[in-house]
């Protein structure tokens, strides 16, 4: 195959674009394979979702980072283990927002936007699926968890990284209406 100049830089813009994100991603696999864990986030997150199943209406009670439920006549203990947590999601954002060829400036306020984000949609996620599991019922509550919402966080990862590429393209067309070329 033969490309043109343009179509080479492309390339290889993409080609580093991957190498840093394969990079960023190796302490993550550490971290995955020493069963990294942070129990006061779990503990934050399991209280901060225990408080808004009492809010609304259902009874939850809070041992560490294990909440109880009742789901009809029995009682199930959920743990909000370090996965449930969100934090791949947010390294996630991490990773992408380096390996992204912005200016440093542009990338921290993308983070400071994102994280904080997604680690609220990752809370709706658990405190949907409790909510959902208690109105349909308790065997729905693999169903939502594994199905929709894995792949739902996954989702709103991309989602919020594709977003930010957009608004920040746009607002250099916005800026730079004679088509110069600057680094953003």
């Amino acid at each position: 195959m033969i490309y043109d100049k343009k179509s080479r830089k492309k390339l290889v813009k993409v080609l580093f674009f991957i190498i840093k994100l394969d990079i960023f991603l190796i302490p993550l696999f550490f971290l995955l394979q020493m069963d990294f864990s942070y129990e006061p986030l779990q503990d934050f997150l399991a209280n901060a979702v225990s408080s808004t199943l009492n809010f609304l209406g259902y009874v939850a009670t809070l041992n560490g980072h294990y909440i109880s439920t009742a789901f009809g006549k029995s009682i199930t203990i959920i743990d909000i283990s370090m996965d449930c947590t969100g934090w791949k999601s947010a390294y996630a954002l991490v990773a992408l927002a380096i390996a992204t060829p912005f200016a440093w400036s542009k990338r921290l306020n993308f983070l400071l936007a994102s994280i904080p984000t997604i680690l609220f949609i990752n809370y709706v996620r658990i405190v949907s699926t409790i909510v959902y599991a208690q109105i349909f019922g308790q065997h729905y509550i693999d169903i939502v968890h594994n199905i929709f919402w894995q792949e739902g966080l996954v989702l709103a990862v991309l989602i919020l990284w594709i977003f930010w590429l957009w608004i920040s393209k746009k607002r250099a067309k916005t800026i730079n209406p004679l088509g110069r070329k600057y680094n953003i």
